[in-house]
């Protein structure tokens, strides 16, 4: 599901940007930061019994990032053990108030919640996509002029000689 997710997720989250580079380099970082550092913290906080909840909780902020959906579910399938152990000594030592880790792999606390958050960037980001890419968004467009205000224009003093060529060349 992760090509499927990413792409629509890739996609729309370029229109924040004005510049493709900064698009690029935005989202590869992003990409990064969520599905290696945020992972890792959330890891480590779920091993931790005094950290254990709120390493949970912060679990489902993630999903918000396909990359840290697919990190995840993999970090839970080769730890699951880990993480079932840790969280039942924790229960039966100084933490009985802590939620019993499933060890059911496709559990909704393991991978089941991975694989539906992949599934709803894949949906939405496809119908996002469409409602871009259709004729009607240039309706809105052009409904839109007439409360923007066009870019002012540079003067020809700040332009280059091979710029001016090239403006008076376009229009």
């Amino acid at each position: 599901m992760y090509p499927l997710a990413v792409v629509p997720f890739s996609y729309v989250t370029t229109f924040i940007f004005s510049d493709d580079t900064t698009a690029q380099i935005t989202t590869l970082f992003v990409h990064f930061v969520a599905g290696g550092l945020y992972l890792l913290t959330v890891f480590v906080l779920q091993l931790i019994p005094i950290t254990a909840v709120i390493g949970d909780n912060l679990r489902y902020i993630g999903l918000i990032v396909p990359s840290f959906c697919v990190t995840h579910a993999i970090m839970t399938s080769q730890n699951l053990s880990s993480l079932v152990d840790s969280r039942n000594s924790a229960i039966a030592g100084d933490y009985p108030d802590l939620p019993v880790w499933p060890d059911d792999l496709w559990d909704w606390a393991n991978l089941k919640a991975d694989l539906f958050a992949l599934i709803m960037h894949f949906v939405l980001g496809l119908m996002i996509v469409a409602i871009v890419e259709s004729p009607l968004s240039e309706f809105f467009k052009d409904c839109c002029k007439c409360c923007v205000k066009p870019p002012e224009e540079a003067e020809d003093k700040d332009l280059d000689d091979d710029v001016i060529r090239e403006v008076e060349r376009v229009a």
